[in-house]
């Protein structure tokens, strides 16, 4: 970074003290270079001007949906974890426009280091703070039921209504759909039995070639062009309709193929045999059918939720 000439204007104040931050770089540069800021959002130290430039980029969202005028927002944060093992925070706005429309806006993923409620609090009070959206106008604050965001004493929400004692927490619905959907299939040992198959079976297929090349040449001889076989996701049951209908259109190809992977000799026959031997089986298919009639409808509840 090259050398500036500091500003006349005093520097605002960093989001989050330093103390609290997990610095990359030398403590003594904030000494020599009194222009350089560290920004949370990009993991890195700007110059004066170049914070300023990003503080006015990200304050566009305020901006647009007039929320210093009379919006009430909705904050919704939901946790994943990414697939290099980081966990990572997903923040979303919801607010409401000068003509009472509703909407709702994906603000980012944001990577935390410490999962507790009192940490994850100072995230979703970062994140605004940056986004020049003021506190004081939130009236709202949906969380999945986990204790680190749902708990009353130390939760993150509890500590946000500290803050602002106008923001009642709500379990999330489309998290609420999901937990259902789960106990749903998992109810009954013949659904749970075959989606674990069916899981099984995707997973077969994203790490053999050979099979997914059998099954498209089985499948394009009879019917035309082949559906993706894939996995199960393992954590949103609300979106396994597709992997599931996709398996039972195709059910007699997919047993086709099984059936010729099987009589070979590499480490995928004994597994193609095996799944084989299972997918044969007619409560396995009742089992799926079974777990469709459940997915689809909550499936369209979940819908409902994210597009309201």
């Amino acid at each position: 970074m090259h050398e500036m000439e500091t500003s006349s204007a005093e520097a605002p104040p960093l989001a989050v003290s330093r103390d609290e931050i997990e610095l990359r770089f030398q403590r003594q540069w904030y000494q020599e270079f009194p222009w350089l800021h560290f920004i949370p959002g990009v993991e890195g130290a700007l110059c004066f001007y170049c914070r300023k430039a990003f503080e006015k980029k990200t304050s566009q969202l305020a901006k647009n949906t007039g929320w210093r005028v009379y919006s009430f927002p909705l904050v919704l944060k939901t946790g994943r974890r990414a697939v290099k093992g980081k966990e990572q925070e997903a923040v979303c706005v919801r607010y409401i426009d000068h003509d009472l429309i509703v909407h709702e806006e994906f603000v980012g993923m944001y990577e935390v280091y410490v999962t507790t409620g009192e940490n994850l609090a100072k995230v979703i009070m970062d994140v605004l703070l940056r986004l020049n959206l003021s506190v004081t106008l939130l009236r709202g604050q949906a969380y999945d039921g986990a204790a680190n965001m749902a708990g009353i004493y130390s939760g993150a929400q509890a500590i946000i209504k500290k803050h602002q004692p106008l923001v009642p927490y709500v379990h999330c619905g489309a998290h609420c759909v999901n937990l259902i959907t789960q106990h749903a299939c998992t109810a009954s040992s013949v659904v749970r039995d075959s989606l674990q198959w069916a899981h099984e079976l995707g997973v077969l297929f994203g790490q053999s070639m050979k099979i997914k090349s059998i099954f498209q040449d089985i499948t394009k001889a009879e019917s035309g062009p082949a559906q993706s076989i894939r996995p199960l996701c393992p954590t949103r049951w609300t979106v396994r309709t597709g992997a599931i209908r996709s398996l039972l259109n195709q059910y007699q190809p997919v047993l086709l193929a099984l059936e010729e992977m099987a009589s070979g000799k590499s480490d995928s026959a004994s597994r193609a045999n095996g799944l084989l031997e299972r997918l044969q089986r007619g409560n396995v298919v009742l089992g799926l059918l079974l777990a469709l009639e459940v997915t689809e409808e909550l499936e369209c509840l979940n819908k409902s939720y994210t597009d309201s």
